[in-house]
């Protein structure tokens, strides 16, 4: 087994733009996306949300603030069809290409609910053992799964008006859905 890349050899990609230090990075990003939560955030102008939601936004975000995570490689597009299950051996999951570092396995599983509500892949049964093989019970965590989904959305579309405005609309649509789904008006 070939041993893990030294820090100073990790990719940069592999990080936020809040640098190495995984929990003081990730604390930053949370703040960050509290800090824009003001009445001139440009989210309120483009329809992600409307000043009355504010609150409720705020406040899944700083529910994030008291929640302790393990932070680590989460994969970034967990599916089938990114695992190879040979004939002999032990599975290999490939396509590493949207890996990102943070809390782990949580973004991984906001991924996996994404696609599991939009096209049922997971399915239930799936996503079940998927959880399982982690320990983890899909109720206890689905607050923190939900508050992470919703600070994703929010930060997608922070990132596409500066880096992509050619995906603004979209990215803002989807922020939306999140907003309606998991922040009610205050």
């Amino acid at each position: 087994m070939t041993p893990p890349p030294a820090a100073d050899q990790t990719p940069d990609a592999l990080f936020s733009r809040f640098g190495h230090d995984l929990p003081q990075a990730w604390r930053d990003h949370l703040q960050y996306n509290v800090d824009q939560l003001v009445t001139t955030d440009p989210l309120i102008g483009l329809g992600v949300y409307e000043l009355g939601r504010q609150s409720s936004v705020r406040a899944r975000l700083t529910d994030l603030q008291a929640t302790d995570f393990t932070f680590g490689l989460n994969h970034g597009d967990l599916a089938l069809s990114n695992l190879l299950v040979p004939e002999h051996g032990a599975p290999v999951l490939i396509d590493w290409g949207s890996a990102r570092t943070g809390p782990a396995p949580f973004l991984d599983f906001v991924g996996l609910l994404t696609a599991h509500r939009v096209q049922n892949d997971p399915s239930d049964l799936e996503l079940l053992a998927f959880a399982h093989g982690y320990g983890i019970s899909l109720d206890e965590i689905s607050e923190t799964l939900e508050n992470l989904a919703l600070l994703d959305a929010l930060d997608l579309v922070r990132w596409a008006i500066d880096q992509r405005p050619d995906l603004l609309a979209q990215v803002a649509e989807s922020a939306r859905e999140h907003v309606a789904r998991y922040a009610p008006p205050d």
